[in-house]
């Protein structure tokens, strides 16, 4: 501290050090960000899709189309984490369950649900 100024002088450059803690919490925020995108995609679509089953006079507030529609939206859900290399509790499922053929190409041919497996 200067006496003449009443001035007190701190380090002129501090930096903290980051640590391998602060890379995992920034990869955890960014998951979390990512998650939410999906979480706001998934809404936009599943909703596009209720509207326009209600304008088609389907009955939407049953137990049982409720139901379909909540694991139609979970899969959509699923969906958007594996393009964001994120898990998700249906993937696993979707493994086990679809299968492709491709052609000579290497190009998927045809893709094919057992749904025994699902």
């Amino acid at each position: 501290m200067s006496v003449e100024n009443n001035i007190i002088d701190f380090p002129k450059k501090f930096k903290r050090q980051s640590t391998e803690k602060d890379a995992e919490m920034q990869k955890r925020i960014a998951q979390e960000h990512q998650k939410i995108f999906c979480q706001a995609m998934m809404d936009e679509i599943t909703e596009a899709i209720l509207v326009k089953l209600h304008s088609e006079n389907l009955n939407v507030t049953g137990k049982d189309f409720l139901k379909d529609y909540k694991l139609v939206s979970e899969a959509i859900k699923s969906m958007m984490y594996r393009t964001q290399e994120l898990k998700h509790g249906l993937q696993e499922r979707v493994d086990r369950a679809v299968t492709s053929t491709y052609n000579k190409n290497k190009t998927i041919n045809t893709i094919s649900i057992d749904l025994d497996k699902l």
